[in-house]
C-alpha cells in the first residue's frame, strides 16, 4: 500500500564538503555577493515545511567553517550540521539518520544552487505514492535535480561490503541494481526538459557562468528572493 504523504516523514539532507579537488571550498566562494551556500540554503528553506529536519552532511575538517557560515547567517534555529567520514559518504548519511531518524530522506548536494523546488515537492510525493526505495526526475538541467531514498535502504546498504566508489557517490549502489531495489524514475514536463544544460557548480569556469545567468535575471526573484528554475532554463536558451 502507498505511504500516506502526511505521515511519512522526511528528512532533507544537504551534502556539502570544502575539500573538493576541482574547485577546493567552492561552497563559501562568492556568487555575485553571498556564498554559493548561502544561495543553496535560501532556495531549499523557502520549502521547508516539507522537510521534518534540514540537516547539513559534512566531514570533519569542513566542519568549523561551515558552522561558522550558519552561525554568521543565523541558519542555525533552522538548520542542523553534521559531520562524519569525508570519502566513506554513504556512512555518513547512516550515521546522520541515527542521529535525525526519518521514513525517508531528499539528497541534495552542495553544487547546484538553481534546484528545483517543484520537482523537489514532486519527487517526495511520487516516492511515497510509489512505495519506491528510490525516486528522481529525468530530465531536468544538471545540477538541479535531487534524489529521494528510504532511510532503511541506507541502512541496509551501508552493512555491506561496498566498493570504495559506492560508498563516496552514496546511492549509486542502489540505482545501478534495479533487480535488488523498487526504483522509480518519471520525466520531467517538456518546459523543463533540458538535460544538456549544465547549472551545477563544478569548476572555477561554471562559477563564472553561473554569475552572469544570475546578473542577466536581474530582478526576476519570487516572494523568497529566489529566481525560479523557469526564468534560469529561459535565460539558457537565449544564450545558446
Amino acid at each position: 500500500m502507498p505511504q500516506n504523504i502526511e505521515t511519512s516523514n522526511v528528512n532533507l539532507f544537504l551534502q556539502v564538503r570544502l575539500g573538493s579537488s576541482r574547485f577546493p571550498g567552492k561552497v563559501l566562494e562568492n556568487i555575485n555577493d553571498k556564498p554559493l551556500l548561502f544561495h543553496i540554503c535560501k532556495r531549499l528553506l523557502s520549502i521547508i515545511d516539507e522537510f521534518d529536519e534540514f540537516v547539513i552532511l559534512t566531514d570533519y575538517d569542513s566542519y568549523d567553517r561551515i558552522y561558522d557560515f550558519l552561525r554568521v547567517n543565523n541558519f542555525l534555529d533552522v538548520i542542523k550540521l553534521f559531520k562524519g567520514s569525508e570519502n566513506d559518504v554513504l556512512d555518513r548519511f547512516a550515521k546522520a539518520i541515527i542521529e535525525y531518524p526519518c521514513e525517508n530522506i531528499v539528497r541534495a548536494t552542495g553544487d547546484n544552487i538553481f534546484l528545483s523546488r517543484y520537482y523537489i515537492i514532486e519527487s517526495i510525493k511520487r516516492h511515497l505514492e510509489n512505495n519506491a526505495d528510490y525516486t528522481k526526475p529525468i530530465g531536468l538541467p544538471i545540477g538541479t535535480a535531487i534524489e529521494v531514498v528510504k532511510s532503511k535502504v541506507i541502512n541496509e546498504i551501508n552493512k555491506n561490503q561496498l566498493t570504495d566508489f559506492d560508498r563516496e557517490h552514496v546511492l549509486t549502489y542502489i540505482y545501478n541494481r534495479p533487480e535488488l531495489f523498487n526504483i522509480y524514475y518519471f520525466d520531467v514536463d517538456a518546459e523543463y526538459y533540458y538535460p544538456n544544460f549544465n547549472l551545477t557548480i563544478d569548476y572555477p569556469y561554471d562559477k563564472l557562468v553561473i554569475e552572469k545567468i544570475l546578473t542577466q535575471c536581474g530582478n526576476k526573484k519570487d516572494i523568497y528572493g529566489c529566481i525560479p528554475l523557469k526564468n534560469i532554463i529561459h535565460r539558457c536558451r537565449k544564450n545558446i
